[in-house]
């Protein structure tokens, strides 16, 4: 049996530690700056982009159920940000 080479694992995890490090700081950097529930509103949003990856990048099956929660959550957002 092969070993797993650590540097290897380490690689493949810095690409998406980064990416969470850049979106925990915008996201704390927005809840300064602007009204919290806009900001939380709007980090909800990235639920769609995640329905789509997972179709077209992983083929996940279920589009329609995934889709259909994604804009029920968007439904949300729009009456957040039209009830002000």
């Amino acid at each position: 049996m092969v070993a797993a080479r650590p540097v290897a694992g380490l690689k493949a995890a810095l690409l998406p530690g980064i990416c969470e490090f850049v979106a925990t700081i915008t996201y704390v950097l927005g809840l300064s700056l602007a009204k919290v529930a806009y900001v939380i509103s709007v980090r909800r949003l990235s639920v769609l982009f995640g329905v789509f990856y997972g179709f077209v990048l992983f083929k996940e099956s279920g589009l329609g159920e995934r889709l259909a929660g994604a804009l029920l959550m968007l439904a949300g957002f729009v009456l957040i940000v039209c009830s002000r």
